[in-house]
């Protein structure tokens, strides 16, 4: 009698130790199409149009689940692969996006990702600053030539429209694959693209 309670017991906390794994995985492939749809959608902000309020409306009713700072001129969206990270699957990583807009105009348009323990990407689209500043740089950074560990990429409007829409063209998909990302060239792969000549 007892070991058909063991077995039976054993079974049970298989079935759930499988369930368990299920719903982490489908939580981060869910954190991922949430991530890829608000990107897809800041992308399509202009920076310098007067939809800032708006823009920052819109998001906030689409990704409120994921709404983890706003103000009036400030939102800022966060997303993570939990389940991923739980079953060490992948490091764990974090995807931020923000909108900042002053008196309705857009300013600035945001996104990082940080995965665990230092590879980082972030992408800036903003009104022009000082003359002194590039208006468009790309940066990598990293202790040895391979791989990677930081990119960091900056435009501001003195950037084609072209040449801002492609760098904005990024990949999540190593967010839900064994592993994870490792080199944020992956994910910001669209700022070392060619702008397709017309």
């Amino acid at each position: 009698m007892k070991r058909k309670n063991s077995i039976l017991l054993a079974g049970i906390a298989a079935v759930g130790i499988f369930c368990l794994t299920i719903v982490a995985v489908l939580e981060t492939y869910y954190e991922r199409w949430q991530a890829e749809a608000a990107i897809k959608t800041i992308s399509s902000v202009e920076v310098g149009g007067t939809d800032g309020d708006s823009a920052a409306q819109s998001m906030r009713q689409r990704f409120h689940d994921h709404l983890f700072h706003h103000s009036a001129t400030f939102d800022q969206y966060r997303f993570r692969n939990l389940g991923f990270a739980l079953l060490h699957l992948a490091p764990r990583t974090y995807i931020w996006m923000e909108i900042d807009y002053k008196d309705g105009v857009v300013t600035r348009k945001f996104f990082q990702y940080y995965e665990e323990p230092r590879c980082t990407g972030e992408l800036t689209e903003q009104l022009a600053e000082l003359p002194s500043k590039k208006d468009r740089s790309v940066y990598l950074g990293s202790d040895t030539p391979s791989p990677v560990f930081a990119m960091r990429v900056y435009d501001n409007l003195n950037v084609p429209r072209e040449r801002r829409g492609v760098d904005w063209q990024i990949d999540l998909s190593c967010f839900t694959r064994f592993r994870g990302c490792q080199d944020p060239r992956r994910v910001l792969y669209g700022a070392l693209s060619e702008v397709a000549r017309k």
